[in-house]
């Protein structure tokens, strides 16, 4: 799983750089296609991760495990050959139709558990979440991180250099982290391999509308209007929480 999301990770950051140098289009056109080819794979994968849930909940997780990453392996490979925009984009989307090794994932360690919900985050990687989920209220402890992950979204539109804009960027990230982890570690104790690949297709869906409603609104408009508006969006979840809190103590 590590060297899978390390894989990730660096074409994650690398592929903005590769778009551009490929790219025979005007700064704006190139800033487009950047979006849909960056958010076209988690647009595929929300449709198929849930059947790759359903499958491997019936069968052998492991095995449909080790299957996914050896797909994901040849999408990397097909990427590698691509030489102009619509050959990159067709090979991200292909490595999207290969399924989400996550969900395969947390299948196996909801099978693995005996219901300790601290375990299950702990080999989720997000080794800050068992103890703050049992110093703090859930639903609270939620909240509180979306607000902090906010506060420095927004504050990156202030930010005027790379060190404090790197210092911004890694209390976001820190503090939006354990949210997804605390979230399934409730699911994975008693949810089917389905509903655990919706939730994680959600979280995936939003990896396919970040990118591309990003990268069309800075072809218009400034970063600071982007940042301030996905802190907005947020601030907005805040409430929600708030709610299913009230609702739970009903």
């Amino acid at each position: 799983m590590f060297f899978g999301s390390f894989a990730w990770s660096f074409v994650f950051v690398s592929l903005p750089f590769h778009i551009q140098r490929v790219s025979t289009l005007e700064p704006p056109a190139t800033l487009r296609w950047t979006g849909w080819i960056v958010g076209i794979t988690s647009l595929v994968t929300v449709m198929t991760a849930p059947i790759w849930g359903r499958y491997a909940a019936r069968g052998n997780p492991k095995a449909c495990y080790v299957a996914v990453e050896g797909l994901q392996g040849l999408g990397f490979f097909v990427m590698a050959l691509a030489r102009t925009l619509p050959e990159l984009f067709f090979a991200r989307l292909i490595l999207g139709a290969m399924g989400a090794a996550s969900t395969l994932a947390f299948i196996m360690i909801g099978r693995s558990v005996e219901g300790a919900i601290s375990g299950v985050a702990a080999a989720l990687g997000a080794l800050a979440v068992p103890r703050l989920g049992e110093l703090f209220p859930e639903r609270r402890l939620i909240a509180a991180l979306l607000v902090a992950s906010s506060v420095s979204v927004a504050a990156l539109a202030a930010a005027g250099s790379v060190w404090p804009y790197g210092g911004l960027r890694f209390v976001q990230v820190l503090s939006i982290a354990p949210v997804f982890p605390l979230v399934v570690s409730r699911v994975v104790q008693h949810a089917g391999g389905s509903a655990i690949g919706v939730i994680n297709a959600a979280r995936i869906g939003a990896g396919f509308i970040g990118p591309v409603a990003a990268t069309t609104l800075l072809a218009w408009t400034s970063p600071a209007v982007v940042y301030l508006l996905l802190a907005s969006i947020g601030l907005a979840c805040v409430p929600l929480v708030r709610m299913r809190e009230g609702g739970a103590r009903a």
